[in-house]
């Protein structure tokens, strides 16, 4: 999801309500705030064999020419800008399917 005008601070705050409420999920969040693109993903610890959320986030930053890194169950980084983050969830959804296969 995107959400508007949220800073990366925000951001974090969302995702862990959201990690709370779906369980056994993969999360990618993304927001533009005064210029600046954010981006968090979280991955439920019972898909941590196949999905990390590092390599989740970078799935959506090659898209977007941005960079992050960050955990097994979290990750942040940043980009220059959202214009293709819907084929950004999509590839990202591609590939998290293809690790679960």
């Amino acid at each position: 999801r995107v959400i508007e005008d949220a800073d990366a601070k925000s951001l974090r705050s969302m995702m862990d309500q959201l990690r709370q409420q779906l369980s056994g999920s993969a999360i990618v969040l993304a927001s533009e705030n005064a210029g600046k693109v954010s981006l968090i993903a979280t991955v439920d610890e019972s898909l941590h064999e196949h999905i990390k959320a590092s390599e989740l986030l970078k799935q959506v930053t090659a898209v977007l020419g941005g960079r992050g890194g960050g955990r097994a169950d979290m990750a942040q980084g940043g980009a220059e800008s959202l214009h293709d983050i819907e084929q950004a969830f999509a590839d990202a959804k591609a590939w998290i399917t293809s690790q679960l296969s």
